[in-house]
């Protein structure tokens, strides 16, 4: 009977699904691709927005929230569960939430990989539990959303004079972010204070080794040169017989955080 209670509980507390107040938009941005719509009243409305990874070795994406800021400006952390409709599938998931200097909004962020997108691609409704705030959202199908993310993508890549169809894929297992670890910020540029965001495209062998590596968007010039070291160090790709040169584009955010 309590079980029974407790249920019904949580059911009568959980939040219905805002009302889109507008269309999807795709926003083609120079280093990377957004969709976005808003939710709610036009005085009090929610953003909802998907991220697409610039990088060619995978298909992840990231999920961000914007919502009218109630209290605090504490940067917060945790882990989020995210509910897709009508499957029930759900996520597990660190988030990070941080209100922008200046604003009166707070931001989510979370990240989905390549198997939780493909789900996302079905859903018709998406929430978010993250601590004690809840977010629901009434989206309507998202793989047209998707698939428009992908085409502005092929779109930037093609803009960069790479061919998205010459992916070059990493090894199963192996993790991208330990290519480049916060204790090689180059010391000059962590004097000096620089941060930024580096995009870099790898040029890879059919053999699966780096050969060259150049800087698509600069951030600062010791932190875009350190991005290509350590990408030429560290990459690890798959070999594929008889291929041509193939290609990887990675984004990499120096940022310091004790400054």
């Amino acid at each position: 009977m309590i079980g029974w209670m407790t249920m019904a509980l949580s059911a009568a507390t959980a939040p219905a699904p805002l009302a889109p107040a507008g269309k999807w938009v795709v926003d083609y941005q120079k280093d990377m691709c957004i969709a976005s719509r808003a939710f709610g009243t036009t005085d009090n409305s929610t953003l909802f927005g998907i991220k697409p990874s610039i990088s060619m070795d995978g298909d992840d994406h990231i999920l961000f929230f914007v919502v009218p800021k109630s209290s605090g400006n504490e940067v917060r952390r945790g882990q989020a569960v995210i509910t897709l409709q009508p499957s029930g599938q759900q996520l597990k998931i660190a988030y990070v939430s941080a209100v922008p200097k200046g604003t009166n909004v707070r931001g989510y962020e979370v990240y989905a990989n390549a198997e939780f997108a493909a789900q996302l691609a079905q859903a018709t409704a998406v929430s978010m539990k993250a601590g004690s705030d809840q977010l629901s959202f009434a989206t309507g199908k998202v793989e047209p959303v998707l698939n428009a993310l992908k085409a502005c993508n092929e779109s930037l890549l093609r803009s960069w004079g790479i061919d998205p169809a010459a992916r070059a894929s990493t090894p199963p297992g192996v993790s991208v972010a330990k290519w480049f670890p916060q204790d090689s910020y180059p010391a000059e540029a962590k004097r000096r204070g620089a941060q930024g965001r580096s995009v870099i495209v790898v040029t890879v062998s059919a053999a699966g080794r780096p050969t060259a590596c150049r800087v698509i968007l600069k951030a600062d010039p010791d932190l875009d040169a350190t991005t290509c070291r350590l990408a030429m160090r560290n990459g690890q790709f798959e070999a594929v017989e008889g291929k041509s040169d193939r290609y990887a584009v990675y984004a990499v955010r120096w940022e310091l955080w004790d400054v």
